[in-house]
């Protein structure tokens, strides 16, 4: 059962909630940085290949992989 928007108040924007709820989105480089920059607890990227601004994004969060669960897989394989 998820909270009501009212319980969900001060957790950021209608916008950012509704994009914290997705598992699957298809998204710019702006946006997955934006994703990647947020990220809490778990961070799971799985790509075909990364541009470098993802890249970019993606290196800097290495520095809290103490605090942060991070995975990456990078398949070109269409199969995958």
């Amino acid at each position: 059962m998820q909270p009501d928007l009212a319980s969900r108040a001060g957790r950021g924007s209608l916008e950012e909630r509704r994009e914290s709820d997705r598992t699957f989105a298809v998204a710019t480089d702006e946006a997955l940085v934006g994703l990647i920059t947020r990220a809490r607890n778990r961070l799971v990227v799985i790509a075909p290949a990364l541009t470098q601004a993802v890249a970019d994004a993606l290196s800097r969060r290495f520095d809290h992989i103490g605090k942060l669960d991070v995975t990456v897989i990078l398949d070109a394989d269409p199969e995958v």
